[in-house]
């Protein structure tokens, strides 16, 4: 996938301040599913942002498998993984995912110092937590698409 955010550089009122630009951001991912087995995937990702003259790489790979029988009713999958934020942090996440309920969470810990860190005097492992619920409202046309993202 390819997105770019702020292709106008729309202006930030900053009270008290000089107003600025928000400068635009490229974005691209992409993941790919490969069967170990009939229960068992593995997903080799990569997510790159350009913004400023400045990149950010991200290289991933993520294990999932399928834990429902055959025979059950209940969509039950489990998920595990870790990314790389080339010079900058690794990622580690799980998640599961039952029926159209989706749970994941994932810790950064980072090997270089941020502004926010710096004033802390420390480097402080970031924790997400995220909940999806799927409505279904529509058609799912990338029924084979495989978004390891939580």
């Amino acid at each position: 996938g390819l997105s770019v955010d702020n292709l106008n550089e729309p202006t930030i009122t900053n009270q008290g301040f000089e107003d600025s630009k928000k400068p635009f951001l490229i974005r691209s991912f992409g993941t790919s599913k490969l069967n170990l087995n009939p229960r068992l995937d593995v997903h080799p990702s990569f997510y790159v942002l350009y913004s400023q003259g400045s990149i950010q790489s991200n290289l991933g790979m993520y294990l999932s498998t399928f834990l429902s029988g055959v025979k059950s009713r209940a969509d039950f999958a489990m998920q595990v993984g870790t990314w790389y934020r080339v010079g900058d942090a690794m990622v580690v996440m799980a998640g599961m995912k039952i029926q159209e309920i989706q749970i994941g969470v994932s810790m950064d810990l980072n090997a270089s110092d941020f502004d926010s860190n710096d004033a802390l005097g420390n480097q402080q492992p970031a924790l997400e937590v995220s909940l999806r619920y799927n409505l279904k409202l529509r058609q799912n046309y990338f029924q084979g698409v495989s978004n390891p993202i939580f």
